[in-house]
């Protein structure tokens, strides 16, 4: 009773004895004793202890070791009925249940646990309104989720507007008006799509529902990773360098970088239409094979310029090097 009285005012202190007499019975009988202690509570004192009693089964339960599929039908009720309440001020869905796009930074308290209830939930659509972080789960273990690249490849307009709707601001179940707030954006679907099918094909997608795409929602970084990863795939083609290794360089970029290679993009244009072509930029060096840095090929138009680490041989793009303080990843 004096852990309950302490709680109404101090929800996180615990009473030393209190805590060790709960840790000491097993699930069955703490789920017996909380359940005549609320019960004793609302009969003598007219009071509501549910909510308490739950949260010090959910919390037990959580520190021990133990699997909840074990408990019983009623104590795992019990269980989920306190992951939910403890869980009400974080739920980011939609009136129907959907998850808003901001649910996905806030996991759940007790999540380990929530994961655990959920696998064992047959009706799992219940505890996913209620804790909308959860969906990640099913997108991971049930294939749930939208192949967005399949879709844009398969082409067909009518499935790519039905399938879109969350890029316009609606729910993707029931077509309410939704918060988008950390919803994905065009740009980071361009690029998944340029990793999956490649620059000329995207950008030739893209092209064909350009209706549907606001002005502006491709960002520069979209088009630099287009030009990037078109230039290093096409010249490396024998080396079968994949789309997703020159994305993934650009993702890496801090700000001072992605300026550099902003004015490094610029002179490749330039060089690319100027009167006085020269196909040479290798500055004499051996550029057939990769920089031990970002591990691209050496051959690139856009990184074009390589240079060898002070006291040692081990090439590298200029760009690479700067960025890693001129200092060799592999003598150092």
């Amino acid at each position: 009773m004096k852990q309950f009285k302490l709680n109404k005012t101090h929800q996180t202190i615990e009473i030393p004895e209190v805590r060790k007499y709960l840790q000491a019975v097993n699930a069955d009988e703490l789920f017996e004793l909380l359940k005549q202690f609320s019960d004793h509570v609302n009969k003598k004192f007219g009071e509501n202890a549910t909510e308490w009693c739950q949260h010090q089964y959910l919390k037990l339960i959580a520190s021990r070791c133990m699997f909840v599929e074990d408990l019983p039908n009623e104590n795992c009720e019990f269980l989920t009925e306190a992951l939910i309440k403890a869980n009400e001020a974080i739920n980011f869905s939609c009136s129907c249940g959907y998850p808003l796009p901001k649910c996905h930074k806030h996991p759940p308290n007790f999540y380990k646990t929530a994961l655990e209830i959920l696998q064992g939930q047959r009706n799992k659509d219940s505890i996913l309104q209620k804790i909308t972080y959860l969906w990640r789960y099913r997108l991971k273990t049930e294939l749930y989720g939208l192949n967005m690249t399949a879709l844009l490849q398969y082409s067909n307009l009518e499935l790519f507007i039905e399938h879109t709707k969350q890029l316009t601001g609606a729910c993707l179940n029931c077509d309410k008006s939704i918060d988008t707030e950390l919803m994905f954006t065009w740009t980071q679907v361009g690029k998944v799509c340029i990793q999956s099918l490649g620059a000329k094909n995207t950008l030739r997608i893209m092209e064909k529902y350009d209706q549907m795409i606001p002005n502006g929602a491709l960002d520069v970084s979209f088009y630099q990773t287009c030009v990037f990863s078109h230039i290093s795939v096409n010249a490396n083609s024998t080396s079968k360098i994949k789309a997703e290794a020159p994305s993934r360089f650009l993702e890496d970029l801090d700000e001072m970088s992605k300026l550099q290679f902003q004015e490094g993009l610029a002179k490749y244009f330039q060089r690319k239409y100027s009167a006085e072509k020269n196909s040479c930029f290798d500055f004499g060096l051996d550029n057939s094979g990769v920089c031990l840095l970002c591990k691209l090929p050496l051959k690139n138009a856009i990184l074009f310029e390589t240079d060898v680490a002070k006291g040692c041989d081990h090439q590298f793009h200029k760009f690479c090097l700067e960025r890693n303080g001129k200092v060799c990843n592999i003598c150092n």
